[in-house]
């Protein structure tokens, strides 16, 4: 169990550190992430979708901020089978339940990946700025990373990557 919760955590590296390389979802199809509610997600339920990893903190006030706008963003497409929204925050290493406690006080409608005690994924999530969100095409392409609050041009650029892929039929 814990050397598939670390192949987990390390998939998740792949998807939220700052270095973002090409990664097919293909790569992926063995491996399953694991949710805070007990739930798995399975590699390949990663395929063939556009990604939104949203990389956060509970004691950052601009990942707070940006709250409102990303339960917006999940709601839209709340009905699509072609968009998954995860987020990652690392509070919890310590296993505290302080991410626990505050997504209890705070509706937050993306999927929160379980907490790692991993040394590795928390040396690399350190290393980055939050809040980050990714978006990922359903080749597992890294389309956009936007450091720092989402501004409302950003919020438009997403809905815009989602609704292309919709309009080729790629979703």
């Amino acid at each position: 169990m814990k050397k598939c919760i670390l192949l987990t955590f390390l998939m998740l590296l792949t998807l939220s550190t700052t270095l973002f390389g090409q990664v097919k979802h293909e790569e992926f199809t063995d491996e399953s992430i694991l949710l805070m509610d007990g739930s798995l997600i399975s590699g390949v339920e990663l395929t063939n979708k556009v990604i939104i990893v949203n990389v956060w903190a509970t004691w950052c006030k601009y990942c707070i901020k940006e709250i409102p706008d990303l339960n917006r963003l999940a709601m839209k497409y709340q009905n699509s089978d072609d968009v998954l929204f995860l987020a990652i925050a690392p509070d919890d290493a310590d296993h505290s339940g302080k991410l626990k406690r505050f997504l209890e006080k705070n509706e937050f409608l993306f999927q929160q990946v379980a907490p790692s005690t991993t040394p590795i994924f928390l040396k690399r999530t350190e290393e980055m700025r939050y809040p980050t969100t990714i978006v990922y095409n359903k080749h597992g392409e890294a389309e956009e990373m936007f450091v720092g609050a989402l501004k409302k041009g950003e919020l438009k650029k997403i809905h815009r990557i989602i609704n292309e892929f919709a309009a080729n039929g790629d979703l």
